[in-house]
């Protein structure tokens, strides 16, 4: 049965340490031979913002030269399948960085200008650990590296990975690790990222945080920044997808834009105006028809969204209990819509219908963002509402025919149109007289639910 072979083993030690003492006949460890044809020499590049937001969502942006050779190296491995865990890619006759690159990476980087923020300098040597007869023991990567930041002293550290064979046995490892602990080397279980090596800001919070379930007593703070954080994924996503050449349809971009249009609305009375007003704006000409000018908004979106995720900007509610807050706004948003759902008839003019429809979708965008600290009572609750507002949106299907331009039409055009109207208003009056029926039902079961919500609480 062939020897299990242990785990790497990983260290950390000066720059200036000797090198460690690991023949030991006693062992059986006999020579130490350097592998000369995978010596390597690197000089890195590092490209980012210059608030380090890449590497902040731990995306590494970097010009190599190696064995005198220029590439360009990408490495995103928290964003697969969308980015590479790693690329390369030679340099062009221009030296610039592949539009590829560019096109991959601008739902993280957006609008910010890209530039070089740090240097490091690579020394790589390898070896290996032998026994008798040439066997080898184990494999050693001794890597050197000197790190070089704008403003800053510069930092060197050293890095040494021992990676066993099955042919190294338990006392041969001892003395491995008696001989490194004999020069000061600390053994680690992983040796520090990049971003760790370069320290602030690439060591901040990501633009991007993942969405986590909230608890039911959660705060509004923790609320919003859930749903914002939601939001600005789900945009990230998708653009990252038209990046790599799987380009989402517009409605997709245009549905996940009109989500954070809800929210906006649902969460109105918590946010900050100017920063609310600022991002409604943005917003105003969604849906757009083409995928290009989606995209642009849905960077401008999204960099809006960054600064809500981080730190909401919410006043006195803040630290308050999300969950009644919200049930609250739903009970009276509910409150408006039975009063305007309640008055209809067949015959209330068009604006009564549409007000009511205004009320049924605000009440909807009020469960909406309760959700997450509700649950289940605002799940039915929701789906009860995409009913009533669906039905109610029929009720006002003639709305817009007063904008239709009858100038130029011909007879038989006209009179085909004047029949289509008649056929809208028709089957606007019918959806009415049905919503009239119904609507002590569906108010005495939405009454329930929000009963039930109250009492989870």
């Amino acid at each position: 049965m062939a020897r299990k072979v242990a785990p790497e083993l990983r260290f950390e030690l000066d720059d200036e340490s000797t090198s460690p003492a690991m023949i030991s006949a006693s062992v059986g460890i006999n020579r130490v031979s350097q592998l000369a044809s995978v010596a390597e020499s690197r000089d890195v590049t590092i490209f980012d913002s210059e608030d380090e937001r890449l590497l902040r969502a731990g995306v590494v942006m970097a010009h190599r030269v190696v064995a005198g050779q220029g590439e360009w190296y990408l490495s995103a491995p928290s964003w697969q399948p969308r980015l590479p865990a790693e690329r390369v890619e030679p340099v062009g006759p221009e030296g610039s960085l592949p539009e590829e690159f560019v096109r991959m990476i601008a739902p993280i980087i957006r609008r910010a200008s890209l530039g070089p923020v740090a240097a490091l300098e690579y020394d790589r040597r390898e070896y290996v650990l032998r026994a008798d007869g040439d066997v080898a023991l184990a494999h050693i990567r001794d890597e050197k590296v000197l790190l070089r930041r704008d403003g800053s002293a510069d930092r060197r550290h050293r890095e040494v990975t021992l990676r066993p064979t099955s042919e190294m046995t338990s006392r041969q490892r001892e003395s491995v690790l008696d001989a490194m602990g004999q020069i000061g080397a600390t053994r680690v279980e992983q040796f520090p990222t990049v971003q760790q090596r370069l320290g602030a800001p690439a060591t901040g919070l990501t633009d991007f945080p993942v969405p986590q379930p909230l608890r039911s007593n959660a705060t509004m703070q923790e609320l919003v920044s859930a749903v914002f954080a939601a939001d600005l994924r789900g945009i990230t996503v998708l653009l990252l997808d038209a990046g790599r050449a799987r380009r989402p349809h517009v409605a997709a971009l245009n549905a996940q834009l009109q989500s954070v249009q809800r929210d906006l609305r649902g969460l109105a009375h918590a946010l900050a105006p100017a920063w609310r007003e600022k991002v409604e704006h943005l917003l105003k000409d969604v849906p757009l028809d083409n995928l290009v000018d989606a995209t642009q908004v849905a960077l401008d979106v999204a960099d809006a969204l960054v600064t809500e995720v981080r730190a909401p900007k919410l006043g006195d509610i803040g630290d308050a209990e999300a969950a009644p807050l919200l049930l609250q706004r739903a009970q009276q948003a509910a409150v408006i819509m039975a009063e305007r759902c309640g008055a209809l008839t067949v015959g209330s003019a068009d604006e009564a219908w549409e007000a009511a429809l205004g009320a049924g979708e605000m009440l909807a965008v009020s469960a909406s963002v309760a959700e997450p600290v509700l649950g289940k009572p605002l799940r039915r609750i929701a789906r009860r509402l995409q009913a009533v507002t669906e039905h109610l949106r029929s009720c006002t299907a003639n709305r817009d025919e007063t904008a239709i331009d009858l100038d130029g039409l011909g007879v038989e055009e006209a009179f085909s149109l004047g029949r289509q109207m008649e056929r809208l208003r028709a089957s606007a009056a019918a959806e009415r007289a049905r919503f009239v029926e119904l609507w002590p039902d569906r108010l005495d079961e939405l009454r329930r639910l929000l009963t039930k919500a109250k009492r989870s609480t």
